[in-house]
């Protein structure tokens, strides 16, 4: 990344692994050389009833703090393992965690936030988990934080004028 924009995490750059028993822990799972993970871009079907783990990295290589919202794909359990210099910072999303457990808690959408300091790279291991059964949607987008709060403020005014117009 070399400036605050939308982008988009390219299936090429995304790594899935399956976890068939639904039982690896993060510890399990960066244990794993890179050819047991598959190219998002390879894969055509996820099995629902699986626990899929998928992995990328994003790089600052600039001299600037970047601060994005990373949005996920429409799943009911996001976890996510950010490791930074050794250090692991976990965040939840998804509509099966409590509002009190998710990252951010304006809607079910499946988003969290990241801050990606200057001159560093984060690898980002994405739990991804469908207790409901529906279709497993691996895909990342990040949204630069300010643009995300500016449209979430949009979006809130609209819905405050709607509401009154009907009331």
């Amino acid at each position: 990344l070399y400036s605050q924009e939308e982008h988009v995490v390219s299936d090429k750059q995304v790594l899935v692994y399956r976890d068939d028993m639904n039982t690896s822990t993060l510890e399990d799972i960066t244990k794993l050389s890179p050819s047991e993970f598959i190219s998002l871009s390879d894969i055509s079907y996820f099995d629902n009833s699986k626990t899929h783990w998928a992995f990328f990295q994003l790089n600052n290589p600039t001299t600037e703090t970047f601060e994005f919202i990373i949005e996920g794909g429409n799943n009911a359990k996001e976890t996510y393992y950010f490791i930074k210099d050794g250090q692991t910072t976990t965040k939840k999303t998804g509509y099966f965690f409590p509002a009190t457990e998710r990252d951010i808690t304006h809607n079910y959408e499946t988003k969290v936030k990241l801050v990606l300091p200057p001159e560093t790279t984060v690898k980002a291991y994405v739990k991804i988990e469908s207790p409901d059964n529906l279709p497993v949607d691996i895909s990342f987008n990040l949204i630069p934080e300010a643009e995300w709060r500016k449209s979430l403020s949009k979006s809130t005014l609209f819905e405050g004028v709607f509401s009154g117009v009907l009331t």
